[in-house]
């Protein structure tokens, strides 16, 4: 008996190796699939991108076809990719987390999703750090100032036509001149790159990293850091609605009495009330509201 199982054991079986067999060739057929799914997949991202384009040429093929990655230009090329912009008016100015801003050129596509905050341009000037505006030798305001500030300077852009985009520097920073004489100057102060980006009208967006330029599909939307405080500010404001006693003598935005929050998405349009023995004295009120106290802010 011992004799006999040790013949056994040393005779080899066909049944292991032909199971394994079988399962390393469904191991490839199931890999195969999944890059012949992948590959479908690309195909298909790469023509909503083609599809999506206004003008059809070399450079939005070259975007299009390198839907996952970014590809490096030379600095010499920035003025020929972002001629298309100028001309164009500043057609949407809005602020965005921290001190980021955002300028839409030219005509407005409708929101493609209800969770979308802005409409888009045909072309668009991001910077999401550091900048300025200034006008002749005097700088208007910037990214230190308050949130209020920075929208009203801003919204002072709207209507205004880019005169020119240009770079400057050996780290390569934006300098956007407008119709209005304003001149509005990207200034990274963190370590790092350059934090400003130009999408141009073929769908892809210029933006500067070590020391290049570099064409992609864009920046990213929302953190779920500013997802999740613009959805708070949405529930703030829901809650706070529009306080109006009546008569109202003018609304809250116009009256010297009115002090602005610096808060982010829907607060930006709230602020507290100061007028002594006034109705809201210390309150939250909001730019529409107003009370039989409204004093006129606007310079006689």
């Amino acid at each position: 008996l011992r004799a006999r199982l040790s013949q056994d054991a040393a005779e080899p079986t066909s049944a292991p190796p032909a199971i394994g067999y079988l399962l390393w060739v469904i191991a490839r057929v199931h890999y195969g699939f999944l890059l012949i799914y992948a590959k479908i997949h690309r195909v298909i991202q790469v023509a909503h991108c083609v599809y999506s384009l206004h003008d059809i040429n070399r450079s939005s093929w070259k975007i299009c076809w390198i839907a996952m990655s970014d590809i490096a230009c030379r600095i010499e090329e920035f003025q020929s990719l972002v001629h298309p912009l100028v001309g164009l008016s500043v057609s949407l100015p809005w602020k965005g987390y921290g001190s980021a801003i955002f300028f839409e050129l030219g005509e407005l596509v409708s929101l493609q999703s209800p969770r979308d905050h802005y409409n888009q341009g045909e072309g668009s000037i991001a910077i999401e750090w550091d900048w300025r505006v200034e006008t002749g030798a005097k700088v208007l305001y910037g990214s230190s100032n308050s949130r209020p500030r920075i929208v009203s300077g801003i919204a002072g852009l709207r209507g205004s036509m880019i005169e020119s985009i240009s770079l400057v520097g050996q780290v390569p920073e934006l300098v956007v001149r407008f119709s209005n004489g304003h001149c509005l100057r990207s200034m990274a102060m963190v370590t790092g790159d350059p934090e400003w980006s130009v999408k141009i009208p073929d769908g892809g967006w210029v933006y500067a990293k070590g020391g290049r330029l570099l064409i992609g599909l864009g920046v990213s939307g929302l953190t779920e850091e500013e997802k999740a405080d613009f959805a708070l500010a949405e529930r703030i404001a829901g809650r706070w609605g529009t306080p109006v006693p009546e008569p109202k003598g003018g609304p809250c935005a116009k009256c010297t009495f009115f002090v602005r929050l610096d808060g982010y998405g829907y607060l930006h349009e709230y602020g507290a009330c100061v007028a002594e023995a006034g109705p809201f004295d210390g309150r939250i009120v909001k730019v529409n509201s107003g009370c039989p106290l409204f004093n006129d802010a606007a310079p006689a």
